[in-house]
């Protein structure tokens, strides 16, 4: 089994699931074929993106480090870009 191979990014959360724990990041700029990529619970910095109401905001702009999947960047890490 090959390693992944990891990513920066940047782009703004579009789409969030209904428990607000997960979303979809919209990327600035196309990466590696990808046009987004994944928070998901396992995401490092999540939590601090809640800003204490419990779920992600979309609209938000976000950087981070993310894995290269299949169909979509998994992201490892995230936080607030501005």
């Amino acid at each position: 089994m090959h390693a992944m191979s990891t990513v920066k990014f940047a782009g703004t959360i579009r789409t969030i699931t209904r428990d607000g724990r997960s979303g979809v990041v919209e990327l600035d700029h196309i990466i590696e074929g990808k046009t987004f990529a994944v928070i998901s619970p396992d995401t490092r910095g999540r939590i601090s993106l809640m800003n204490g109401v419990g779920q992600l905001q979309a609209g938000k702009h976000v950087k981070g480090e993310a894995e290269t999947g299949s169909e979509a960047l998994r992201a490892i890490s995230v936080f607030a870009a501005d």
